[in-house]
């Protein structure tokens, strides 16, 4: 099972993978479509380099994810360190709850968004 892989099996793994990015590369390839419509994709990118501050956005967004990193590993080490060394109340009504959701996957006909979507008619779950 997980010995070296054959050639019909790496080009089956390969059509699979391919047919699955299809779907999701197509909105990406008509956005940069969309970018050489109008005077020109020269103009176009001109006019977002020079009349808008991009390099300065970039830093920003790039500050913002780094600190936000940053914030997520330290609360995380906290708090692991806090759960693994240290005895306290309520430490179990902590700890099982978490535990227990890492544990299970769920389904996906209980992961139903219905409030972003209405209804469709191909639906097959009933709810009691």
């Amino acid at each position: 099972m997980f010995g070296r892989p054959t050639l019909a099996s790496r080009i089956t793994t390969q059509v699979i993978v391919t047919l699955i990015i299809i779907p999701f590369a197509l909105p990406l390839i008509a956005i940069i479509a969309k970018t050489f419509d109008g005077a020109g994709f020269v103009d176009n990118y001109l006019a977002v380099l020079t009349k808008t501050p991009l390099l300065q956005s970039l830093f920003n967004s790039a500050v913002i994810a780094a600190g936000v990193i940053i914030l997520v590993y330290v609360c995380t080490m906290l708090a692991g360190y806090a759960l693994s060394k240290m005895r306290f109340a309520g430490k179990t009504v902590i700890s099982t709850p978490s535990l227990s959701a890492w544990s299970f996957r769920p389904s996906p006909s209980s992961c139903r968004c219905s409030f972003s979507s209405p209804p469709s008619s191909c639906s097959t779950t009933t709810w009691p």
